[in-house]
């Protein structure tokens, strides 16, 4: 059973802002500032940078999956820097182990020119590419041999052939948002203690999703639907519903709910024919998600009817519920431990 707790949410990285002018790249505050030299402590701390290009909006602000990664993939006591520039932290990093992850979208993140340099000087052995529903950027993939651990989260092969399973890239889940509660999570209560059937938190109007919401309360009756609400009601939901229907998302079927409903221990739903932008490529999409994340025991159907009608069934047996959300439970715990272990023994090898 899936135990986090919030102490390790809130212990697991120790925060420094790097902060630099945008035209002057002027040091403001650096990483020895805050008590952390070499004769601190035994070995210096494992960092983590947070990129963010100049042209990017907000730049300060914290990435959606910031706590995700310092929380999940990383390991714990690990410092995280935000900054617009990193090569300034070259003499500052040098003995200690470093990930290094990237924006790279298409509303300005660094270019692949300059990513190579930061590489280069940094040296760091995880590179983590963050991207969004509509970045098709693969010409990042080309820094895989740059480092020990390269790590996207989607897999565009649908949309792009230069996607198709590189041998090397390692695909990470977009886990959940910053302040979605998750973290603070110590029990995951079982099937039959759940209050809704179903539940679906966002867009209401996206794509395909109203049909989607009509036919699960058509045969299922009404579910636990939320709309505009703060992150921290997302794990309500997830933790009190049975099933979670998992419409497209602005873009891609890949959205964060696949990943939080699975950690609160819901169901997800998925469904090869639906609507909305790009729905032809769903099926493909869905079989991509499927594989890069390790098989995940979801539900997936044809049609939403049939998925409703399934579900509706499914109710009837609770045994049955509870092995799904047992192997979803374990599923979880077991794709992030390969994940995180590979990264933290890298890491490791920077400390040899």
């Amino acid at each position: 059973m899936l135990m986090i707790t919030a102490a390790i949410a809130l212990s697991s990285a120790l925060f420094v802002v790097m902060k630099y002018s945008h035209k002057k790249h002027r040091k403001i505050c650096g990483l020895y500032s805050y008590g952390l030299s070499e004769s601190a402590q035994s070995k210096p701390a494992p960092v983590v940078i947070f990129w963010r290009g100049l042209r990017q909006r907000a730049w300060l602000q914290r990435f959606w999956e910031e706590d995700f990664i310092a929380t999940e993939l990383l390991e714990k006591g690990t410092i995280r820097i935000k900054t617009d520039n990193p090569f300034l932290l070259e003499k500052e990093l040098s003995g200690r182990s470093c990930a290094l992850v990237v924006s790279a979208t298409n509303h300005g993140g660094p270019d692949l020119s300059v990513v190579r340099q930061a590489v280069s000087k940094l040296k760091p052995q995880v590179l983590l590419v963050i991207s969004d529903e509509k970045a098709t950027c693969p010409e990042f993939d080309s820094l895989i041999e740059d480092v020990a651990y390269y790590g996207r989260q989607y897999c565009h092969a649908s949309r792009n052939p230069q996607y198709r399973r590189l041998r090397n890239v390692n695909y990470i889940p977009l886990g959940y948002m910053n302040d979605t509660k998750l973290t603070e999570v110590s029990h995951v209560p079982d099937i039959k203690s759940r209050k809704h059937h179903w539940g679906f938190v966002g867009r209401t109007t996206h794509g395909g999703r109203r049909r989607m919401l009509e036919t699960f309360t058509l045969w299922m009756g009404t579910g636990d639907v939320r709309s505009g609400v703060p992150p921290a009601a997302v794990s309500e939901c997830y933790l009190n519903c049975i099933f979670v229907p998992q419409g497209r998302g602005g873009t891609t079927v890949t959205c964060f709910r696949h990943f939080e409903a699975s950690m609160a221990g819901a169901i997800p739903v998925l469904c090869f024919n639906t609507e909305g932008d790009g729905a032809r490529d769903n099926a493909v999409e869905i079989q991509d998600l499927i594989e890069t994340m390790d098989n995940p025991p979801w539900l997936v159907f044809d049609t939403w009817e049939e998925a409703a009608k399934s579900c509706q069934d499914l109710l009837m047996r609770p045994i049955e519920l509870q092995r799904i959300q047992d192997s979803i439970l374990k599923w979880w715990e077991a794709m992030m431990a390969v994940r995180k272990t590979r990264i933290l023994l890298e890491m490791q090898q920077k400390e040899r």
